[in-house]
């Protein structure tokens, strides 16, 4: 499993020009979101709040891949694949009821 605190790469930082939001929503191929908190942690950015609820929602471990794309306003939408290059389940699948609500 992942750490809770998840270093973003600058590289994906720099493609903000240093104005990355405090907090964004990532939207998975089910639809739901996701609020994650980001914020500075010796000299880097750093996903924090909501993140560790994903990483266990979602069972990551090292060796899976997220693909984000940014669709506007903090929002991204991310497609989650495991160690072998296939999509996780648990991110595509469409549950009939309705996913609880998630406070900030």
């Amino acid at each position: 499993m992942l750490i809770s605190l998840q270093i973003i790469p600058e590289e994906f930082v720099q493609r903000f020009k240093g104005e990355f939001p405090r907090e964004m929503i990532l939207e998975t191929q089910n639809c739901h979101s996701y609020v994650i908190g980001v914020a500075k942690n010796n000299g880097n950015l750093v996903l924090t709040v909501g993140w560790g609820k994903f990483v266990g929602t979602f069972g990551l471990e090292m060796g899976d891949t997220i693909v984000f794309r940014y669709i506007g306003n903090s929002r991204f939408n991310v497609i989650i694949f495991d160690e072998l290059g296939c999509e996780k389940v648990s991110s595509v699948y469409v549950d009939p009821s309705p996913p609880p609500v998630q406070e900030r």
